[in-house]
């Protein structure tokens, strides 16, 4: 008997199309554009996010610490994942699998296997410059550790092994697998990877953002300043929603064969996910440098009558580098505006459980006991 014939991955589908339809390998529907828009989109955004952070915090703090530098590798991290979709349209990235060879397929694997490695590490990166703003803002050297430093630590840690465990994973994976699944990249379990990642994230990112609002809840605040510093640090819960958007897709679509669109779009709400998380993690920053950009329109809403709703609800708050008796925390400082001529300061102090704080206030050019 003659040998069967040996198909051509290159002019071979890399699945067969559903029925009523006809594979077409040369000039295929696809998401391209949408996948170029969006990913332009995402580093648009970032870009001067992380940016205008560092301006602050050279510039107007004239100090630049552990969590600066960490979003500037979260920005790199950023993008890097975002070329590689683009340098994947080429080999089916938007497009029905069944209208990708099989060649591409190959590798559209490669390269996917290369965003896992660089999404992980680069969300790390993005976790890793929040939980560091935490450290800065609510336990600076001087000040007794408590919960706050060791959950935090204990997030980040965490953070740092599933990182190294999951690159670990995707990397061995093909060991000890023939050599021809090696090159077609199917010795790789996509969907286990991807919906470990993403449930890992859910939990770590649901503590990310518990860490600062229970902080802030046992402060002893007016009501609406405490609302508003509790507003600011929700906002982190959009990376919660994030993280389960993208688990919430990806199980369904477990035994879905068109993995090429579904594995593209899981990309695409990956990278929404780091684009959150940085521009959550500078958005602390803001206030700061909108003081820095515009005095007079700053200083002109100074009155009580006349000040900005960012100010009536959680006023200027900065950070004094003081032990205090709670144990993790340091003194946070609200000061009312210049020309009221009062500085209120807030100090975070134990009670008889050990987790609530009161507010200490004495007027401006006191000298504190």
């Amino acid at each position: 008997m003659a040998p069967a014939l040996a198909t051509n991955p290159d002019t071979t589908p890399a699945m067969p199309p559903p029925p009523g339809q006809v594979s077409n390998l040369v000039d295929p529907p696809s998401q391209g554009y949408a996948t170029v828009i969006a990913v332009v989109l995402y580093m648009v955004i970032a870009t001067p996010c992380v940016v205008a952070r560092l301006y602050t915090r050279a510039v107007v703090h004239k100090k630049l610490w552990w969590d600066d530098w960490s979003s500037v590798l979260a920005l790199i991290g950023l993008y890097g994942f975002c070329c590689i979709p683009l340098i994947g349209l080429q080999y089916g990235f938007g497009v029905d699998e069944w209208n990708v060879s099989q060649s591409h397929l190959q590798e559209f694997n490669k390269l996917f296997s290369i965003i896992e490695i660089v999404a992980r590490i680069s969300i790390f990166f993005t976790k890793l410059s929040i939980l560091l703003l935490y450290l800065r803002y609510f336990c600076p050297s001087g000040a007794r550790r408590g919960w706050i430093f060791y959950s935090t630590l204990f997030v980040i840690a965490f953070n740092a092994l599933y990182c190294i465990a999951l690159v670990l994973v995707v990397r061995l994976q093909c060991v000890g697998q023939p050599q021809a699944v090696v090159q077609a990249g199917t010795c790789i379990n996509h969907y286990l990877v991807l919906v470990t990642a993403s449930a890992i994230n859910v939990v770590t990112d649901l503590l990310i953002l518990l860490i600062p609002l229970i902080a802030v809840w046992h402060l002893r605040l007016p009501q609406r300043r405490k609302l508003g510093l509790l507003l600011v640090f929700a906002v982190g819960g959009l990376g919660c929603l994030a993280s389960v958007a993208r688990l919430a897709y990806q199980v369904p679509e477990a035994s879905n064969k068109n993995q090429t669109q579904i594995l593209t779009l899981v990309s695409l709400l990956a990278l929404a996910e780091h684009v959150i998380g940085i521009v959550v993690g500078c958005m602390p920053l803001w206030p700061a440098l909108y003081r820095h950009l515009f005095p007079r329109r700053h200083s002109s809403l100074q009155s009580p009558q006349s000040g900005s709703l960012w100010k009536r609800t959680i006023g200027h708050v900065t950070v004094r580098r003081r032990p205090d008796r709670w144990g993790s925390s340091s003194a946070l400082v609200t000061e009312t505006e210049r020309g009221v001529g009062e500085e209120r300061e807030m100090e975070r102090v134990g009670d008889k459980d050990g987790t609530s704080e009161a507010i200490k206030e004495r007027p401006s050019g006191s000298t504190a006991k």
